[in-house]
């Protein structure tokens, strides 16, 4: 069986958060430094045949792990914002799903599979 994860990405350690915008949890979730957390996870309980990460346009770059031919960065041209507050037709979060999701499609997996940057496998 084959699938493909797919996560979205946005990272705040070298900008202010954006005005008015609510922070939930705790900064660390939205760091560079959790996402080797997030990866360990992915490699340690799942086995994907591709990783697709979507970044939105942060000013902190995903990290790509050029020593995993699984993982694929790919960054859309602006942030769309976050589905409570998004100004565009697809927020952020909805760019990346549908984004991941054509891209399942197109290298003929069984299944996608969405998680979210800040979400921890386990199991």
């Amino acid at each position: 069986m084959k699938y493909v994860i797919g996560s979205g990405w946005w990272c705040a350690e070298a900008a202010p958060w954006p005005a008015g915008r609510k922070k939930l949890g705790d900064d660390l979730i939205r760091s560079a430094g959790f996402h080797s957390l997030w990866y360990a996870g992915l490699n340690r309980f799942t086995d994907p045949g591709k990783i697709l990460i979507v970044d939105s346009a942060s000013p902190v770059r995903p990290p790509a792990h050029p020593e995993d031919p699984r993982c694929e960065v790919l960054s859309l041209d602006r942030n769309y914002g976050h589905a409570s507050s998004c100004e565009t037709r697809f927020s952020g979060y909805t760019r990346s799903c549908m984004l991941g999701v054509a891209y399942a499609w197109l290298c003929d997996a069984d299944y996608f599979v969405y998680v979210e940057q800040d979400c921890l496998l386990y199991g």
